[in-house]
Protein backbone atom coordinates (compact mmCIF):
# COMPACT_ATOMS: atom_id res chain seq x y z
CA UNK A 1 0.00 0.00 0.00
CA UNK A 2 2.57 2.50 0.42
CA UNK A 3 4.22 2.49 -3.00
CA UNK A 4 0.42 2.81 -4.29
CA UNK A 5 0.18 5.85 -1.91
CA UNK A 6 3.30 7.24 -3.09
CA UNK A 7 2.54 7.04 -6.41
CA UNK A 8 -1.16 8.86 -5.73
CA UNK A 9 1.04 11.34 -3.86
CA UNK A 10 2.34 12.12 -7.31
CA UNK A 11 -0.43 12.28 -9.23
CA UNK A 12 -2.99 13.61 -7.40
CA UNK A 13 -0.95 16.03 -4.60
CA UNK A 14 -3.79 18.09 -4.39
CA UNK A 15 -5.60 15.13 -2.61
CA UNK A 16 -2.99 14.28 0.11
CA UNK A 17 -4.58 14.60 3.44
CA UNK A 18 -8.10 14.16 2.51
CA UNK A 19 -10.73 11.80 2.83
CA UNK A 20 -10.64 11.34 -1.36
CA UNK A 21 -7.24 10.54 -1.00
CA UNK A 22 -7.64 7.91 1.06
CA UNK A 23 -10.51 6.48 -0.91
CA UNK A 24 -7.92 6.90 -4.02
CA UNK A 25 -5.52 4.85 -2.59
CA UNK A 26 -7.66 2.26 -1.03
CA UNK A 27 -9.59 1.84 -4.81
CA UNK A 28 -5.95 1.07 -6.41
CA UNK A 29 -4.88 -0.99 -3.36
CA UNK A 30 -7.62 -3.29 -4.16
CA UNK A 31 -7.58 -3.25 -7.97
CA UNK A 32 -3.72 -4.02 -7.39
CA UNK A 33 -4.83 -7.14 -5.41
CA UNK A 34 -7.42 -8.47 -7.74
CA UNK A 35 -4.96 -8.23 -10.30
CA UNK A 36 -2.29 -10.15 -8.52
CA UNK A 37 -4.72 -12.55 -7.20
CA UNK A 38 -6.50 -13.12 -10.99
CA UNK A 39 -2.96 -13.95 -12.25
CA UNK A 40 -1.86 -16.32 -9.22
CA UNK A 41 -5.33 -18.03 -10.03
CA UNK A 42 -5.44 -18.27 -13.80
CA UNK A 43 -1.75 -19.79 -13.21
CA UNK A 44 -3.16 -22.29 -10.90
CA UNK A 45 -1.30 -24.50 -8.28
CA UNK A 46 2.14 -26.28 -9.13
CA UNK A 47 1.35 -29.76 -10.37
CA UNK A 48 1.37 -32.27 -7.31
CA UNK A 49 0.45 -29.37 -4.75
CA UNK A 50 -2.60 -29.75 -4.04
CA UNK A 51 -2.61 -33.50 -3.67
CA UNK A 52 0.56 -32.55 -1.59
CA UNK A 53 -1.43 -30.44 0.99
CA UNK A 54 -4.53 -32.74 1.35
CA UNK A 55 -1.71 -35.82 2.19
CA UNK A 56 0.42 -33.92 4.76
CA UNK A 57 -3.06 -32.30 6.32
CA UNK A 58 -4.15 -35.45 7.44
CA UNK A 59 -0.68 -35.65 9.38
CA UNK A 60 -0.13 -32.47 10.64
CA UNK A 61 -2.21 -28.93 11.53
CA UNK A 62 -1.31 -26.47 8.47
CA UNK A 63 -1.44 -23.10 9.04
CA UNK A 64 -0.35 -19.71 6.05
CA UNK A 65 1.20 -17.19 7.39
CA UNK A 66 1.76 -14.23 4.51
CA UNK A 67 3.08 -10.72 3.50
CA UNK A 68 0.03 -10.56 2.28
CA UNK A 69 -2.85 -8.50 3.25
CA UNK A 70 -4.98 -10.67 5.08
CA UNK A 71 -8.55 -10.52 3.08
CA UNK A 72 -6.44 -11.15 -0.44
CA UNK A 73 -4.89 -13.91 1.24
CA UNK A 74 -7.96 -15.18 2.19
CA UNK A 75 -10.22 -14.56 -0.90
CA UNK A 76 -7.08 -16.24 -2.90
CA UNK A 77 -6.90 -19.87 -1.13
CA UNK A 78 -10.72 -19.60 -1.86
CA UNK A 79 -10.06 -19.11 -5.51
CA UNK A 80 -7.68 -22.05 -5.33
CA UNK A 81 -9.98 -24.00 -3.84
CA UNK A 82 -7.56 -24.78 -0.90
CA UNK A 83 -8.95 -22.64 2.05
CA UNK A 84 -10.38 -25.82 3.39
CA UNK A 85 -6.35 -27.27 4.22
CA UNK A 86 -5.51 -24.87 6.32
CA UNK A 87 -6.99 -24.35 10.25
CA UNK A 88 -5.98 -20.29 9.88
CA UNK A 89 -4.34 -17.86 7.64
CA UNK A 90 -2.13 -15.16 8.58
CA UNK A 91 -1.32 -11.96 6.49
CA UNK A 92 -0.86 -8.25 7.02
CA UNK A 93 -4.07 -6.09 8.31
CA UNK A 94 -4.73 -3.45 5.95
CA UNK A 95 -3.94 -0.75 8.61
CA UNK A 96 -0.79 -2.32 9.14
CA UNK A 97 2.43 -0.40 7.50
CA UNK A 98 5.20 -2.18 9.09
CA UNK A 99 7.83 -4.53 7.33
CA UNK A 100 6.10 -7.84 6.05
CA UNK A 101 9.13 -9.22 8.02
CA UNK A 102 7.85 -7.76 11.49
CA UNK A 103 4.28 -8.63 10.96
CA UNK A 104 4.98 -11.91 10.01
CA UNK A 105 6.79 -12.76 12.86
CA UNK A 106 4.10 -11.37 15.14
CA UNK A 107 1.56 -13.64 13.09
CA UNK A 108 3.90 -16.79 13.77
CA UNK A 109 4.30 -16.03 17.54
CA UNK A 110 0.47 -15.60 17.51
CA UNK A 111 0.44 -18.75 15.43
CA UNK A 112 1.83 -20.45 18.11
CA UNK A 113 0.60 -19.12 21.13
CA UNK A 114 -3.38 -19.81 19.82
CA UNK A 115 -2.07 -23.96 18.62
CA UNK A 116 -0.44 -24.00 22.07
CA UNK A 117 2.68 -25.81 20.32
CA UNK A 118 6.35 -25.29 21.19
CA UNK A 119 8.17 -23.59 18.57
CA UNK A 120 10.47 -26.57 18.14
CA UNK A 121 7.19 -28.61 17.07
CA UNK A 122 6.86 -26.01 13.83
CA UNK A 123 8.06 -25.81 10.49
CA UNK A 124 8.48 -23.11 8.53
CA UNK A 125 7.85 -23.90 4.86
CA UNK A 126 9.01 -21.18 2.04
CA UNK A 127 11.04 -20.11 -0.70
CA UNK A 128 11.97 -16.24 0.43
CA UNK A 129 14.84 -15.12 2.34
CA UNK A 130 11.80 -13.48 5.29
CA UNK A 131 10.42 -17.07 6.06
CA UNK A 132 13.70 -18.56 7.05
CA UNK A 133 14.05 -14.93 9.37
CA UNK A 134 10.80 -15.82 10.32
CA UNK A 135 11.51 -19.23 11.34
CA UNK A 136 14.99 -18.47 13.23
CA UNK A 137 13.80 -15.61 15.01
CA UNK A 138 10.58 -17.82 16.41
CA UNK A 139 12.59 -20.61 16.51
CA UNK A 140 11.16 -22.81 14.36
CA UNK A 141 12.58 -25.10 11.97
CA UNK A 142 12.96 -24.38 8.17
CA UNK A 143 12.45 -26.00 4.98
CA UNK A 144 13.49 -23.81 1.99
CA UNK A 145 11.51 -24.45 -1.39
CA UNK A 146 14.05 -23.62 -4.49
CA UNK A 147 12.49 -20.97 -6.86
CA UNK A 148 13.28 -18.48 -9.21
CA UNK A 149 13.37 -15.68 -6.51
CA UNK A 150 16.08 -17.97 -4.13
CA UNK A 151 17.77 -20.77 -5.52
CA UNK A 152 19.34 -21.21 -1.78
CA UNK A 153 22.50 -22.42 -3.54
CA UNK A 154 25.43 -23.72 -0.91
CA UNK A 155 23.17 -23.78 2.15
CA UNK A 156 23.10 -26.70 4.15
CA UNK A 157 21.67 -25.51 7.97
CA UNK A 158 18.54 -26.74 6.50
CA UNK A 159 16.58 -29.10 3.92
CA UNK A 160 15.66 -27.44 0.33
CA UNK A 161 13.38 -28.68 -2.05
CA UNK A 162 13.05 -28.35 -5.69
CA UNK A 163 9.23 -28.36 -5.49
CA UNK A 164 6.17 -28.65 -2.52
CA UNK A 165 5.40 -31.90 -3.83
CA UNK A 166 8.73 -33.16 -2.23
CA UNK A 167 7.92 -31.74 1.34
CA UNK A 168 5.58 -34.83 2.89
CA UNK A 169 9.54 -36.54 2.28
CA UNK A 170 11.06 -34.48 4.03
CA UNK A 171 8.59 -34.26 7.02
CA UNK A 172 8.84 -37.97 7.29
Amino acid sequence: GEIIRAIVSRTHGELVGSEAFEERVFTYCKRYDRLIEDRIVAQGLFPGVRAMLEDVKKRYALYVNSGTPHDALKQLLERLKIDHVFLASYGIEASRTENARVVKRENMERLIHQAGVHPTQVVVVGDGIEDLDCATASGCSFVAIRSERNAWDGQTEFPVINSAAELPFVLN
